[in-house]
């Protein structure tokens, strides 16, 4: 650190001398402040306030667009280690050739621009044509760059940007003098599908909008929007309705064929007691003590049995009125559209305890 900030110091020694010895512009008021302000800037670098002094050479160059002026902020920001505006500064200010001071302190200046190039190095990123470049986090340009850009040495991070694709960040690592080049490839967005809006229909006197008469270019006819008229949905929900009797049908008959297993697994333990079930349902084992045991296998095989008989009987009911539905629906349609404002509904409902269905035809 003491020989980075020790050059530095040194160049700001002689250049401090030759302001103060170089003669003094007061052909304005505005070349009196600026001499002022570099020669306030020139003492605060020899106290090591280089951003102080920075700001001094700054008014100055704001005031009068000196060479000598731009010299001293490229110092000063050599001295911050912000090398890339060193170098920038320095090189326009050299390249005022005919500027005495620039002649005069032209190999000190040199030298600065020497340790300047130490720090720096050059990044070329190859990648979509007009996408945008940041290196750690500040905009460098749109690429194509139209050169190289010059950077500090060590790691930095870059980032390439486009509308319509994913941006890439990556770590590069820049040495100095060298030429480091990096290709970004972007990968494009997906694109989201146009969403298209349906059109506003204004509903006609009597619940019907006009719509195009097939065969006849221009004419138009009263297309019905009653919801009784429009026979798929009658039909939709009969057929939903015949799915779902069909699917209660087959839980029926699962439950129908527990329950019938359940009733003969019953008498087989009764036949292991063993026990002498009669037809009424008592029983008379030949081991009275066994008698509470077969009159409890004699209540679960007859309460088996009848509700294996319920689920048979409400199967088949469903499956009756499935079949009904199915039947219904196929023909709604058809006879729906020959009765444009009339409407009937079959409604049909099981019966628990028999294996049929009653149905009623509403209008």
């Amino acid at each position: 650190m003491r020989a980075r900030r020790a050059l530095p110091i040194a160049v700001a020694a002689v250049l401090s001398a030759a302001a103060l010895s170089s003669p003094a512009r007061a052909d304005s008021h505005d070349d009196a402040e600026a001499d002022a302000a570099i020669k306030r800037g020139v003492e605060l670098r020899r106290h090591a306030k280089d951003q102080d002094a920075l700001e001094e050479f700054r008014k100055a160059y704001a005031l009068v667009k000196s060479a000598r002026a731009l010299a001293q902020i490229g110092l000063a920001e050599q001295a911050l280690g912000r090398w890339v505006d060193a170098e920038n500064d320095l090189a326009e200010a050299m390249a005022s050739k005919s500027d005495p001071w620039i002649r005069k302190n032209l190999s000190t200046l040199n030298g600065a621009v020497d340790v300047i190039r130490k720090h720096l190095g050059s990044l070329d990123v190859i990648g979509p044509a007009g996408a945008e470049l940041l290196i750690d986090g500040r905009v460098a340009g749109t690429l194509p760059l139209a050169k190289p850009a010059r950077v500090p040495i060590g790691s930095l991070t870059i980032e390439v940007k486009k509308d319509g694709f994913f941006p890439a960040t990556r770590p590069v690592s820049i040495a100095a003098g060298e030429l480091t080049r990096e290709s970004v490839d972007l990968q494009p967005q997906p694109v989201a599908p146009a969403v298209r809006t349906p059109p506003v229909v204004t509903p006609a006197e009597g619940g019907a909008t006009p719509g195009p008469l097939p065969g006849i270019p221009g004419h138009t006819e009263p297309v019905s929007t009653h919801p009784y008229d429009q026979p798929e949905h009658a039909g939709g929900a009969q057929r939903t309705l015949a799915w779902v009797a069909a699917g209660g049908a087959l839980a029926g008959v699962g439950v129908g064929v527990g329950a019938l297993l359940l009733h003969n697994s019953k008498l087989d333990d009764a036949n292991h007691v063993p026990c002498n079930i009669m037809s009424d349902g008592t029983v008379s084992p030949p081991n009275a003590a066994d008698g509470p045991r077969c009159q409890n296998l004699a209540n679960s095989a007859d309460q088996a049995k009848v509700g294996s008989i319920i689920a048979f009987s409400a199967a088949g009911a469903l499956a009756i009125t499935s079949a009904i539905l199915f039947v219904t629906s196929s023909s709604s349609s058809s006879s729906s559209s020959s009765s444009s404002h009339s409407s009937s509904t079959l409604v049909c409902a099981p019966s628990l305890f028999t294996a049929s269905a009653s149905c009623q035809l509403r209008f």
